[in-house]
């Protein structure tokens, strides 16, 4: 996941665009806890923040399902370490 989710920004950086959205894929049909699908996300952007000096991107975006609340109750918990950016959190459903 972590690095799809590199790849994704990598390639978000490259050619300028300015956001990008992450759904929290695997957590529904494959079962992976949604909180630590978002502790992935989460890890791969604060470790490319790191790594890079400049980029275009402005917003990142993360979309969970907020239908489940024990989803929410544990997505909202995750801060990234090193806050470079703000983390938003959206719901498509």
């Amino acid at each position: 996941m972590k690095d799809i989710v590199t790849d994704c920004v990598e390639y978000t950086s490259k050619y300028c665009y300015t956001s990008i959205s992450f759904p929290v894929l695997g957590s529904d049909g494959l079962g992976y806890p949604p909180d630590e699908v978002v502790g992935w996300i989460v890890e791969a952007l604060a470790d490319f923040s790191q790594s890079q000096k400049k980029t275009d991107i402005k917003n990142i975006y993360i979309v969970v399902d907020t239908t489940n609340n024990m989803t929410v109750k544990k997505v909202s918990k995750i801060t990234p370490a090193n806050r470079s950016a703000t983390f938003n959190f959206y719901s498509a459903f």
